[in-house]
C-alpha cells in the first residue's frame, strides 16, 4: 500500500474531481442550499455567533472576510454536496442551535474529492474522508488558541484522516502494522504527488501532517489557499 501514485493516473483523477463537483461552481443554486450574507461589521448571523474576522491588511485576496454563508438546518445538513461529502461533515463545532452557518469554499471540496480519488488508486476504498475539522467561526477559532487567520476560518480548510475500518482512528496506510505519525505523512506525500496537476487546477495550499495525541489519532491539514505552504513533520 505504499507506493504512491503513478504519474499517468493523475489527469484522470483530477477530471473526476472536476466532474464531481461541477454543481458548485454555480453558488447561487448550490444544490438548493440556502445562502446568507454577512456584512463586514456583522458579528452574528440570526443569532449565530461568528466572531470578528480578522482584518485584510497586507495579505493576499484570499485572507478577505466571507460574505456568503449557507444556512444549515436539521433537515439539510445532511445534504450530500459532493459525490463523497456531506454538508454536516464541515459544520464548525461550537455549540449551538439551529440554523447553523457554513463559509465554504468549492475549491476545498474539489481537493478532497481529488484526495478520495487518488485513494482508491491505492485499493483505499473509502466512502469519504473523516474531517476532525472543517470550517470555524473566528469566534471558536480563537477559543481553540488557534492563529487568528487559520484557514479554517474562510471555509477553505479540512483536518482530516482515512478510516475505512470504522474505527475512528487514522488506518495504517503505509502497513507497517503501527497507527502513528507515519501513516499520516504517508497520506501527506501521497497527497502532494498530485500536487502539480492541483496547481493547475487553482487546488494548492497547505498540507501538512500531524502525529496522534492522547485525544485523536493522526491526521492531515489540507487547504486551498492558492499558493503552497508546508509546516510539521518533513515531507
Amino acid at each position: 500500500m505504499s507506493k504512491l501514485v503513478p504519474s499517468c493516473l493523475i489527469a484522470a483523477v483530477c477530471i473526476c474531481a472536476g466532474i464531481a463537483l461541477a454543481d458548485l461552481g454555480d453558488t447561487e443554486a448550490h444544490q438548493g442550499l440556502p445562502i446568507v450574507s454577512r456584512e463586514d461589521s456583522q458579528t452574528t448571523l440570526n443569532g449565530y455567533r461568528l466572531g470578528r474576522y480578522p482584518p485584510r491588511e497586507a495579505y493576499p485576496e484570499v485572507y478577505n472576510a466571507p460574505q456568503r454563508f449557507y444556512e444549515v438546518t436539521p433537515k439539510n445538513r445532511t445534504q450530500r454536496i459532493s459525490t463523497h461529502f456531506r454538508l454536516e461533515q464541515f459544520l464548525c463545532k461550537q455549540p449551538a442551535g439551529w440554523p447553523r452557518y457554513l463559509a465554504l469554499r468549492p475549491e476545498l471540496i474539489e481537493r478532497l474529492e481529488q484526495i478520495v480519488t487518488v485513494l482508491s488508486q491505492e485499493e483505499i476504498h473509502a466512502d469519504s474522508l473523516v474531517i476532525m475539522s472543517g470550517y470555524r467561526t473566528p469566534l471558536y477559532n480563537a477559543s481553540l488558541g488557534n492563529v487568528p487567520r487559520s484557514r479554517h476560518i474562510y471555509g477553505d480548510a479540512a483536518d482530516l484522516y482515512v478510516d475505512a475500518d470504522g474505527d475512528n482512528r487514522m488506518d495504517d496506510l503505509n502497513g507497517d502494522g503501527k497507527l502513528d505519525v507515519e501513516d499520516a505523512v504517508w497520506l501527506a506525500r501521497l497527497i502532494e504527488s498530485v500536487d502539480s496537476k492541483a496547481a493547475e487546477l487553482g487546488l494548492e495550499g497547505g498540507l501538512a501532517a500531524y502525529p496522534p495525541t492522547e485525544a485523536h489519532g493522526g491526521f492531515v491539514h489540507v487547504d486551498t489557499r492558492g499558493f503552497p505552504v508546508r509546516w510539521g513533520k518533513a515531507l
